[in-house]
């Protein structure tokens, strides 16, 4: 580093000490610049171990030039390495496995003799196995030669989420049978495997992450709409098309059949229920209810600018100022009129004709108000301690007396009768045929309900705890227990098209449906917030929550039923 030092015995003290503090400060600013040290050159750097940068990138690098490997690399510390075996370049993925990228000068093929283009794979089997690092999504099978195994990898090797659509893509397997098959111990909608034998059938899997395969399928023909497995029944209806009092005429195979509207609209309505878009609200907000009415899709928030929020297709929205800012629990249309509710404020109910400008109402009582609906011309609205006001109009308001004191959470209206839950007390239902005088009923578990509903003949109760989330009953006075696969936080319950959907704020599955509000089928493939209300309206179910910012609403696939 060219130091001058000083000489013993010749340098005196204070030169000394001079060329010391020189010395010392030449070494601080060391940078290897000339003048300040030696240059090392390549040659004398050996690198004898594995050299660690720290989690740190390393940047500029003009390229990167790797040394021929023999053979696969095996060691601990080559999982997700980069190396090059006789000039083809390889990936160790986690799982150690060695994955080929490049073949001379293509990429590699996908192993077990498939093809792939843009996520597609197709197979002529017998068998193919599909792997957790495989990025395709998409099987086309060919069973012309013979029959086809599809196997599925381990649920618990891919992310919750993951789907496989495997396909008939040459219509062969009703003559040779295509067979998607499980895991180990993992099931398919509660089978090891599934068989598809219809020509070009398809099924749609997705991982639960854990443990199960859950089936979504819909597969469109030339002559028919047909599913091999949803809401555990085997399904094949007819092409519709225009017919006559209600019907529909269908042609398959050369034949022609008359089959019932009703049952094909609620088939394509369980199709629409299993899929779901994630919505942009027009601002952060909690929502708290949704409803529908005069054309417009209506909720409202607890908090927020504009507390309530209008939209024609449940896509676009527009927020309205709400005509006080109170945490808003509840909104119900009747009578030209849409009516909402609050757990606090000054005035705890408003009103409008249109939405859009809206007018405080002065509350019967200065109640935590939850839920309200129309029903046989009355709005009725529950709340905490037994909390009970009704109104024909939405402006004047008259106290009820409740049988209890109950914290009531919903209430519904249907076959002549009004029937509300709660979330505590020893009988945590109550009815009306009036909403006048009210009867409190037993055979509710103690769970803490959040949201009934009313549609085909039943009445359906759901909550966020219990063994049994799910009750109904057919006249609000007796009451049986349902279950349903994976459970969630269950907040709301609705009725529409044929089908009811409810929504949930935790767990995997946070969005299931039934056809008869029996039997409930869950789905996965949704947006993961917190839901607190859906509802169906022009063709459509909405659901809003009170997390995710702006990406707080979703609704299902528009078939335009």
């Amino acid at each position: 580093m060219k130091l001058i030092l000083p000489v013993p015995t010749v340098t005196l003290g204070p030169q000394w000490a001079v060329q010391i503090n020189g010395a010392l400060e030449l070494i601080d600013s060391h940078d290897h610049t000339d003048g300040k040290g030696k240059r090392i050159t390549p040659s004398a750097i050996n690198i004898n171990q594995d050299f660690n940068i720290n989690s740190k990138n390393l940047n500029l690098v003009r390229s990167l030039r790797l040394v021929n490997q023999p053979s696969a690399l095996v060691g601990p510390s080559d999982i997700r390495s980069v190396y090059v075996i006789n000039g083809d370049l390889f990936y160790n993925n986690t799982a150690g496995t060695s994955v080929q990228i490049t073949d001379g000068v293509n990429l590699a093929a996908v192993p077990s003799g498939a093809s792939t283009a843009y996520g597609r794979v197709s197979t002529a089997g017998p068998v193919f196995s599909i792997t957790a690092p495989d990025t395709f999504s998409f099987v086309g099978v060919n069973s012309t030669g013979g029959v086809v195994t599809v196997g599925l990898p381990s649920a618990s090797s891919v992310p919750s989420g993951r789907f496989y659509f495997i396909k008939d893509a040459l219509g062969q397997s009703a003559i040779n049978n295509i067979t998607v098959d499980a895991t180990g111990a993992d099931l398919i909608d509660g089978l090891g495997a599934i068989i598809l034998d219809q020509p070009f059938s398809a099924i749609q899997v997705v991982s639960n992450g854990l443990d199960r395969w859950d089936v979504y399928n819909v597969a469109i023909e030339d002559n028919s709409i047909t599913t091999s497995k949803i809401l555990n029944q085997a399904i094949t209806l007819p092409k519709i098309e225009p017919g006559l009092d209600g019907q529909v005429l269908s042609t398959q195979n050369g034949s022609v059949t008359w089959i019932d509207f009703t049952a094909a609209e609620q088939y394509l309505s369980l199709i629409a229920t299993s899929n779901w878009v994630q919505r942009t609200s027009d601002a952060s907000k909690s929502f708290t209810d949704i409803t529908f009415g005069g054309g417009l899709f209506v909720a409202v928030s607890l908090d927020g600018t504009n507390r309530v929020s209008t939209s024609t297709n449940g896509i676009v929205w527009t927020g309205r100022s709400a005509s006080q800012a109170n945490p808003w629990q509840s909104i119900a249309y009747g009578n030209d009129v849409y009516v909402a509710v609050a757990s606090s404020g000054t005035n705890r109910v408003m009103s409008s004709s249109n939405a859009i400008s809206w007018t405080n109402r002065t509350a019967a009582g200065n109640d935590a108000w939850r839920s309200i609906v129309f029903g046989d011309s009355l709005f009725v609205a529950v709340g905490d301690m037994g909390a009970i006001q009704t109104s024909s109009d939405g402006i004047s308001w008259a106290i009820r007396t409740a049988p209890n004191s109950n914290n009531y959470t919903s209430i519904t209206y249907g076959n002549g009768l009004y029937v509300a839950v709660s979330s505590n007390g020893t009988n945590r239902v109550i009815t009306s045929s009036d909403g006048i005088n009210w009867t409190e009923r037993a055979g509710l578990a103690a769970n803490s309900y959040t949201s009934i509903t009313f549609g085909n003949g039943l009445f359906v109760a759901v909550s966020s705890d219990g063994i049994n989330r799910i009750y109904t009953s057919n006249n609000g006075t007796t009451w049986d227990p349902n279950s349903i696969l994976i459970n969630s936080d269950w907040q709301d319950v609705t009725y529409g098209n044929g089908i009811y959907v409810m929504v949930g704020s935790t767990g995997d599955s946070r969005v299931a449906i039934s056809s008869t509000g029996l039997t409930w089928t869950n789905i996965y493939n949704t947006p993961l917030q917190d839901w607190k209300s859906v509802v169906f309206g022009n063709s459509v179910f909405v659901s809003v929550g009170q997390t995710g910012g702006t990406s707080n609403i979703m609704n299902s696939l528009n078939l335009g039923l």
